[in-house]
């Protein structure tokens, strides 16, 4: 039972982003084998495919990453509120917030999912500070390297003259940090606090590696509150991924078109693709605004009137997906007895019965 409502998924997968079943299965059989349980499965395969179409990265890298954010945050560490697909919206926010592939996010994942563990961090708080490194210039491991440090900053020698000029021990840091993540971005809130002169007074000396996650932690306060905000709220990945699919020639695309053609027009009334078209501009203005509150400088005011669009646009990108998804539902029931869909090794591709 279980497998064949995997395979009912990997069809129905392959039809809305393209792909091919065979490789939609393969991708099911990767998180499988990297320890991701059964029941989880079939979300964390959907996450998979809509992480990697929104970023255009392969299903493969898509996979590894999925899988160990899943063991990370919702097998090992049991992230209340935590499901699968919000875990994937938040994952879809970083990919596309930050500079990183979701190639890089695995590498990222290698060296921070630990530190994130130790530390007691959020999806969230995890995705804010990778996505805030990124955006001040590192790459990916060096952010995995800064996360590394991170664990040592609240628990090794040499940080004595830091903690002591922020007026609280490195075990209570410590301690508030494993009890609330946002705790985090307001330590570097508090390091950004100090003028240079005490800054550079209490690192000086330290570790290069460890004085460069100071740096960073300091120097993107700003810029991880806003992502640690945004990241609580993430837009819907499902939403997001069939919004960039239906903006393009994809397979969902072509699959329309050849019912479309085939059925000579007997569906153009059920199915109206100038919807796309106002789904692509949706997504177009939501990217642009989510880059407008990364520039620094910008004002609460400004921040609260750019996320109150973003909020809109979510709920309109929600809506006009949820009705074209209607509409290919009927239209599927509509022409069912007329085609099949056959899975060949290039994608899926339809052929009129009888």
């Amino acid at each position: 039972k279980e497998a064949e409502m995997l395979t009912d998924a990997s069809r129905a997968l392959a039809i809305t982003y393209g792909g091919s079943i065979k490789d939609i299965d393969e991708l099911t059989l990767t998180l499988g084998r990297a320890g991701v349980e059964i029941k989880n499965l079939k979300e964390a395969t959907q996450a998979s495919v809509e992480l990697a179409t929104i970023t255009g990265d392969s299903f493969k890298d898509a996979s590894e990453v999925t899988s160990s954010f899943i063991t990370t945050f919702i097998k090992n560490m049991n992230e209340t509120g935590l499901s699968v697909g919000r875990l994937a919206d938040k994952l879809g926010y970083v990919a596309n917030a930050s500079k990183l592939s979701v190639k890089d996010l695995g590498t990222v994942g290698n060296y921070a999912l630990l530190t994130s563990q130790k530390l007691n961090l959020t999806t969230d708080a995890t995705g804010a500070l990778i996505t805030s490194f990124s955006n001040l210039g590192m790459n990916a491991s060096t952010i995995g390297t800064s996360f590394r440090r991170l664990d040592l900053i609240f628990s090794g020698a040499g940080f004595d003259k830091v903690f002591a000029k922020l007026g609280q021990s490195q075990d209570e840091w410590r301690v508030k940090i494993r009890e609330n993540s946002d705790e985090l971005i307001n330590f570097g809130k508090a390091l950004k606090n100090l003028s240079v002169e005490e800054y550079e007074a209490v690192t000086k000396g330290m570790d290069v590696l460890a004085k460069n996650t100071l740096d960073a932690m300091r120097n993107g306060a700003d810029i991880a509150e806003g992502h640690l905000l945004r990241l609580k709220n993430a837009a819907d990945l499902s939403v997001m991924a069939q919004a960039k699919a239906m903006g393009a020639t994809t397979q969902m695309q072509r699959i329309a078109n050849a019912v479309t053609t085939s059925l000579d027009g007997l569906v153009t009334k059920i199915l109206d693709f100038s919807e796309r078209s106002d789904i692509s501009k949706l997504t177009e203005e939501y990217g642009d605004l989510s880059k407008q509150l990364e520039k620094t400088g910008i004002t609460q005011a400004e921040i609260t009137k750019i996320n109150e669009r973003l909020n809109a646009i979510q709920g309109e990108l929600e809506r006009k997906v949820g009705s074209f998804n209607d509409k290919l539902k009927t239209l599927n029931s509509t022409v069912a007895n007329t085609i099949v869909f056959i899975a060949g090794s290039g994608g899926v591709y339809l052929a009129l019965k009888g």
